[in-house]
């Protein structure tokens, strides 16, 4: 763009201090040498901001991928209970999960965590719960022996 705005200078300049009429008017050429660069700088903020949208898409597209990993296929049949559960996100991606941990035939909890935040971040930390609450799953009868912290 700075090349382009001191080709439209110079040029201007010289269009007003050349020496008479008889040479050609030469401004209009240094304007379209400015219109160019001026052209050229924005199709290339407006290829980077795209390539930037694609990568935030693949990575919103990884982070969905982990969340819909971590969520349960089905649950467990049980003659005492039932239980259904449908996930809709408010956003692609959010820090949210649920299972169910059974105790007993007649016992089930159903976990449920809204981790802040949206992204990849978010879905991690949601899978991280996720894998501590599986781990806990020796303490379901008696949720008073799981861990506070």
């Amino acid at each position: 763009m700075r090349r382009g705005l001191l080709i439209f200078a110079a040029f201007a300049v010289w269009e007003n201090v050349r020496g008479g009429p008889y040479l050609p008017t030469i401004e209009p050429i240094g304007f379209l040498a400015f219109l160019t660069a001026l052209g050229y700088v924005a199709a290339r903020q407006t290829l980077q901001r795209d390539q930037q949208r694609g990568e935030i898409q693949k990575e919103l597209e990884v982070a969905r991928r982990i969340q819909l990993s971590i969520l349960p296929a089905g649950f467990p049949n049980s003659a005492n209970f039932r239980i259904a559960a449908r996930y809709v996100p408010m956003t692609s991606v959010a820090g949210d999960f649920y299972d169910l941990i059974v105790a007993a035939d007649t016992q089930a909890g159903p976990p449920i965590a809204d981790v802040s935040g949206h992204g990849v971040p978010a879905a991690l930390i949601a899978s991280m719960v996720k894998l501590a609450a599986v781990s806990w799953r020796g303490n379901a009868a008696d949720p008073a022996g799981l861990p506070t912290e």
